[in-house]
């Protein structure tokens, strides 16, 4: 009597295999797509302070003392590093801009809408524009579509 060659896997072995890998796919996709995104809301928080950081610099460096609106043209003619695309892929709104407010003893005020043409970044439904001590990577919206700087 022959003796079987028992190398290979069986047909058990191997969709056990399959399900532990189907499972672990399962667990790890919904983690690394929430790391993501929260990556992203990272790089826009970022994008918004250099973009307000280098309106700061600006005004001091110029002596601006009046309220002014700056477009994200305008945040780019200062910055290095242009502000073409956000973190989500997709260009920023050219009606996105950098609002700079004094009050009656000429302290300034930042607050920005910074939003791309998906509807993502820092946007507020009533004054549109998020005060600067309030940007957050938390603080980021996401699909708000429609809505815009104007």
């Amino acid at each position: 009597m022959k003796r079987l060659n028992n190398k290979a896997f069986t047909l058990i072995e191997l969709l056990a295999v399959i399900v532990i890998l189907a499972l672990i796919v399962a667990i790890a996709i919904p983690g690394v797509t929430r790391y993501l995104q929260s990556a992203r809301k990272g790089v826009y928080y970022t994008n918004a302070a250099t973009a307000i950081n280098a309106v700061k610099d600006d005004v001091n460096f110029n002596g601006v003392s009046s309220d002014k609106v700056y477009t994200i043209e305008d945040v780019n003619t200062l910055l290095d590093t242009k502000l073409k695309e956000s973190p989500f892929g997709v260009e920023y709104l050219e009606n996105s801009y950098v609002k700079v407010t004094f009050d009656s003893n000429g302290y300034p005020t930042y607050s920005i809408c910074l939003l791309d043409i998906q509807g993502n970044g820092f946007y507020d439904a009533t004054t549109k524009a998020v005060a600067f001590e309030d940007l957050s990577d938390d603080n980021v919206k996401t699909g708000l579509a429609g809505v815009s700087c104007e």
